[in-house]
C-alpha cells in the first residue's frame, strides 16, 4: 500500500474525453478522484478516454513499477 499524498502535493490526474464526430473535440478535466460513472457514461456514447497522472514526480518517488510503465497513460475506447 502507498503511503498517503501530502496535501501540499496532491496526486492529479488529466482525463481526455474524445469525441469520433466531424469535429474530433476533446474535453480536458483535471480531478484528483477518477468517476469511473462519467468515465462509462462517455464510453457509452461511442467516445475515447485517456486517463493521465498529472503530477508524475509524486508517482515515480511512491510508485513500485517501472518507469516505462508510469508513463503511459490510460486508454479505454468503446468498441
Amino acid at each position: 500500500m502507498q503511503p498517503p499524498v501530502s496535501s501540499d502535493n496532491p496526486l492529479l490526474f488529466q482525463i481526455f474525453f474524445l469525441t469520433h464526430d466531424q469535429s474530433q473535440s476533446v474535453e480536458v478535466v483535471e480531478t484528483d478522484e477518477i468517476d469511473f460513472g462519467e468515465i462509462i457514461q462517455h464510453l457509452n456514447m461511442g467516445e475515447s478516454v485517456f486517463i493521465q497522472h498529472k503530477n508524475q514526480e509524486t508517482l515515480e518517488s511512491r510508485s513500485r513499477k517501472t518507469k516505462e510503465a508510469e508513463q503511459k497513460p490510460w486508454y479505454f475506447n468503446h468498441c
